[in-house]
C-alpha cells in the first residue's frame, strides 16, 4: 500500500538524481522503523530508481532544553534501530554531535551522494526550522512526510479553536486512514562503506556518551523510565493488559497510575499513535473494553495540538488563544489567588 499523497509535500523544486548511491531518510521526530510513513515514502522512492535507502538519525547539543533525560532517552532507542534497519538491508548512520565545536554538517555531506531526501513533516520545534532552511541549499528534492498524525495535518486545511469542532472531521476521515501502514521491503540492500562520523551506540555505552555532550547535566536520566522502541512496546502492552479498562474510571486520579504512559514514546517518535491505536482498538473489540475516552485523547486531542501549531506562526504566544479565553482571562484578572505552593511544598 503507498504513502497517501496526503502526507507528502516537496519543499523545493529539484529533481530526482538517479545517478547517487542512495536515497536519504532523515529521522528527525520520528526515531523510528516500524509505522514510518516518512521511511516508507523513501523506500518508494528508492525502489522506482533500484537504489538502496540510507536511514539518517541525529542528536545534536544545541537544541532547546538539551540535557542528560532528553539524551538519554533519544539514545537509548538507537541500537534497536540499527538492529531493524540492518535486517531489512537499509543503511543506518548515526550522528551524536557533542558540542558546538563539532561539525554541523553532517546532513549536506550526506546529501551529495543522494538522490532524493526524505524528512518528517513537523509544524514545531526544530524541525520546522530545518524544513524552512534546508530545501533550498540542496541540489536534490527534499520531501517532507506526515507520520506524526493519524488524519493527516493537510486534510485540516484551517485553524480548528476546540474538541468540539476538529472531531466530527476527524472522525469522518478515520476510516481512511486508521490503518497498518505498508511493509517496508526494500529492492536494493545497502552495502556501501559507513562514513567515519557515524556513532556506534550500545546500551552500555550510553551513559558515557552523554557525559562528553555540552548539554545540561542537572537533569539526569529518568528514574522511571527507559527510551526507545522495546521499552515502548513493552509499556504499551502492559497498558493493554491491565489499565485499559480502568482507563475511563481512573484517568484523572494521579495515585491510580491508570494511564498508558506512552507520551515520551510519542514525544521522540519511538512509537507513533497509529500503531497504538491499532492495538487499543484491537485490545478492546476483542475483550469488550470501551477504548473510546483514550481513543478521544490520543487522536481528537492531541491531532487539535497539532492542527494548532501548524496554522499559528508563533504557538507560544498567548494571544494566539482563542478570543473567549482571552476575554475570560481579561475578566478574571483581579481575582483573589490561593498562595502558590513551593516545589518542595508540592513534592
Amino acid at each position: 500500500m503507498p504513502v497517501e499523497l496526503e502526507r507528502i509535500r516537496k519543499l523545493n523544486g529539484r529533481e530526482e538524481r538517479a545517478d547517487r548511491d542512495y536515497v536519504l531518510y532523515w529521522a528527525q521526530m520520528n526515531r523510528r522503523v516500524d509505522a514510518n510513513h516518512g521511511l516508507l515514502r523513501a523506500v518508494e522512492i528508492a525502489n522506482r530508481l533500484q537504489l538502496p535507502v540510507l536511514h539518517y538519525e541525529g542528536v545534536t547539543c544545541s537544541y532547546p532544553y538539551a540535557n542528560d533525560r532528553e539524551h538519554t532517552c533519544m539514545l537509548q532507542g538507537v541500537p534497536e534501530t540499527a538492529k531493524r534497519l540492518n535486517k531489512l538491508g537499509i543503511g543506518y548512520v548515526f550522528y551524536l554531535r557533542p558540542n558546538r565545536d563539532s561539525p554541523n554538517d553532517i546532513l549536506y555531506r550526506l546529501a551529495r551522494n543522494a538522490a532524493a531526501l526524505v524528512t518528517d513533516d513537523y509544524p514545531t520545534f526544530i524541525a520546522s526550522q530545518h524544513n524552512a532552511s534546508v530545501p533550498a541549499k540542496l541540489d536534490i528534492p527534499y520531501y517532507v512526510v506526515d507520520s506524526s498524525c493519524i488524519v493527516p495535518m493537510s486534510q485540516l486545511g484551517r485553524r480548528e479553536f476546540g474538541a468540539y469542532t476538529i472531531r466530527p472531521k476527524i472522525n469522518r476521515l478515520l476510516p481512511q486512514y486508521l490503518h497498518a501502514p505498508g511493509p517496508v521491503k526494500v529492492e536494493s540492500k545497502f552495502t556501501r562503506v559507513i562514513p567515519d562520523f557515524h556513532v556506534e551506540v550500545t546500551v552500555g555505552s550510553i551513559p558515557k556518551l552523554v557525559a562528553t555532550c555540552e548539554i545540561d547535566h542537572s537533569v539526569g536520566p529518568s528514574p522511571s523510565f527507559d527510551g526507545g522502541r522495546l521499552a515502548a512496546e513493552k509499556l504499551l502492552s502492559f497498558f493493554l493488559n491491565e489499565n485499559l479498562k480502568r482507563f475511563d474510571r481512573d484517568r484523572n486520579k494521579p495515585a491510580k497510575h491508570a494511564t498508558s504512559h506512552m507520551s515520551p514514546y510519542l514525544h521522540f517518535g519511538q512509537m507513533s499513535s497509529l500503531e497504538i491505536a491499532l492495538a487499543v482498538r484491537e485490545h478492546a473489540l476483542e475483550h469488550h473494553v470501551m477504548a473510546d475516552e483514550y481513543l478521544e485523547e490520543l487522536i481528537v486531542r492531541r491531532e487539535l495540538a497539532f492542527n494548532y501549531v501548524r496554522h499559528v506562526e508563533q504557538p507560544d504566544r498567548l494571544e494566539n488563544l482563542p478570543n473567549w479565553a482571552l476575554e475570560t482571562m481579561k475578566q478574571h484578572t483581579g481575582d483573589k489567588r490561593d498562595a502558590v505552593d513551593s516545589t518542595e511544598q508540592l513534592a
